[in-house]
């Protein structure tokens, strides 16, 4: 089994992934990213147990190829990179020679991801709303220390998000008044916006 990828997608499927992905997880199969190949739409998915991402891309190879990738160091000077599977060890070659072989992780010892993609799926929804992720971030950066979280409250769709400073203990939890933010939703043009989606390759 074998797949061959632009570096510069590789580096897409990294950055894109590190948002749920756990490289010290407890669990060894859970350190790496899901990579499928189905009929030339190669999906990498990853999950730390608490969150969940994925993302698509078409690929000259139809036939099927399932691995687990690991996150190695990517040479500058590499533009393509080939993913084997021979002999139950894992080859990631670069085209500049730089060579990467490790034992390979069945991808049966990962979690279920059909049954994450039945939430990706959902189509059933009361309302969309659109948030700039830089401006969430910038909103919870120094929002909260170690021992606390977030609640986010959702009103409709041209409401802001309100923000709550939230405490979890064994027994209880307290939403702490004293530190609350507004994160205003952004208007959609629907049309455009579903369109723009649809046509988008990561």
């Amino acid at each position: 089994m074998k797949i061959e990828l632009n570096v510069s997608r590789l580096k897409e499927i990294y950055k894109v992934c590190s948002a749920a992905l756990d490289t010290k997880h407890e669990k060894e199969p859970m350190r790496f990213i899901h990579l499928e190949n189905k009929n030339g739409v190669l999906c990498a998915f990853a999950s730390d147990g608490y969150a969940a991402v994925e993302t698509k891309t078409q690929v000259q190879e139809k036939e099927h190829f399932v691995c687990l990738l690991p996150v190695v160091q990517i040479p500058k000077s590499a533009e393509q990179v080939s993913i084997q599977i021979l002999n139950g060890m894992l080859d990631i070659s670069f085209s500049n020679g730089v060579k990467y072989t490790q034992r390979a992780v069945p991808p049966g010892l990962y979690m279920d991801v059909s049954l994450v993609n039945r939430s990706f799926e959902r189509d059933q929804q009361k309302y969309e709303i659109a948030v700039d992720p830089k401006l969430l971030m910038r909103a919870l950066k120094g929002f909260c220390d170690k021992k606390e979280a977030v609640v986010l409250r959702f009103g409709t769709e041209k409401e802001p998000i309100l923000i709550d400073s939230f405490v979890p203990s064994r027994g209880s939890a307290e939403v702490r008044g004293d530190k609350r933010m507004l994160l205003l939703p952004v208007r959609l043009n629907y049309k455009e916006a579903n369109q723009k989606l649809s046509e988008r390759t990561f």
